[in-house]
């Protein structure tokens, strides 16, 4: 389109160079015209040759007409190339926007991308975490089990069913957990959503046989009830009971919290039998 536009400014300039010889030639004969008419009878004139100079003028006309009418056809032809120019101008515009946001979109995109990454990375290290810290804890049990001595479990509770630790909302169930970004991880109790400093009370009796602080556990309580069951106290913020302590279903033996590899304020409570996880629920009282 710029090119026609050239071409046809160069055609336009052209014609208009044509125009104005022609009319400075129509000028110089229409004066020659004038003076052969002024001095026809004097000089006594052909009657052709004033005939002839006439259809010279005449030529003339017809050649400035048809030039005009060409440079009106140019001009027509130029609007509409111009016209079209500013319609083309105008799609590039909006084609520019669209590139413009495409690039914005491929930049919020690569930073999606990169965020997601970031939480696979980070998804993958908190499963190794939770993965070690069970490794450990299996470890504590089986030395907890060898120095029990139990040698004949009853696996009969004070009662039928035991008591719940604390009340809350259960965030995290027991048994293999299907993560994004096709991990998965396997989860040896349940996690309960309870506020920090909450009460958290022992299931049965019992005797305590590990307090304190223990890898990802966190402030960790576990509990021999000498029946073949244990139960552990996991992410508490204070332990309010000691090692070899006897304690009675129901009684507080710590307050809850967000420590060791909690995401969140909760009790992480696992009950084991012979030292193999179990899941806790069908245990409770409800």
């Amino acid at each position: 389109v710029r090119d026609s536009l050239s071409q046809l400014e160069q055609r336009l300039s052209t014609a208009n160079d044509r125009l104005g010889s022609l009319h400075n030639a129509q000028n110089a004969e229409l004066n020659v015209l004038m003076r052969v008419d002024r001095s026809y009878a004097t000089r006594r004139i052909s009657y052709r040759d004033h005939r002839y100079l006439q259809s010279l003028v005449l030529q003339h006309k017809q050649d400035v007409d048809i030039l005009n009418g060409y440079k009106v056809s140019l001009m027509q032809a130029q609007d509409i190339h111009s016209a079209e120019a500013a319609r083309i101008n105008r799609d590039l515009r909006k084609e520019s926007q669209k590139s413009r946001n495409l690039n914005k979109n491929i930049r919020n995109l690569n930073t999606q991308i990169q965020k997601l990454s970031k939480e696979e990375q980070d998804l993958h290290s908190r499963i190794a975490t939770l993965k070690r810290d069970a490794a450990a804890l299996e470890s504590l049990i089986a030395q907890l089990m060898e120095e029990s001595g139990t040698d004949m479990p009853t696996y009969e509770f004070t009662q039928i069913k035991i008591a719940w630790p604390v009340k809350g909302k259960i965030i995290r169930n027991f048994g293999e957990e299907t993560r994004n970004y096709n991990t998965s991880i396997v989860s040896n109790g349940i996690d309960i959503a309870v506020p920090e400093g909450t009460n958290v009370v022992a299931v049965d009796d019992g005797v305590v046989v590990f307090s304190g602080r223990y890898g990802g556990q966190g402030k960790l309580i576990i509990i021999d009830h000498q029946n073949g069951f244990f139960s552990l106290y996991a992410y508490n913020s204070d332990l309010l009971v000691q090692k070899d302590a006897e304690v009675k279903r129901g009684q507080v033996i710590a307050r809850s919290g967000m420590t060791g590899s909690a995401s969140q304020a909760s009790l992480h409570f696992e009950l084991r039998k012979k030292g193999v996880a179990v899941n806790p629920i069908p245990y409770f009282k409800q």
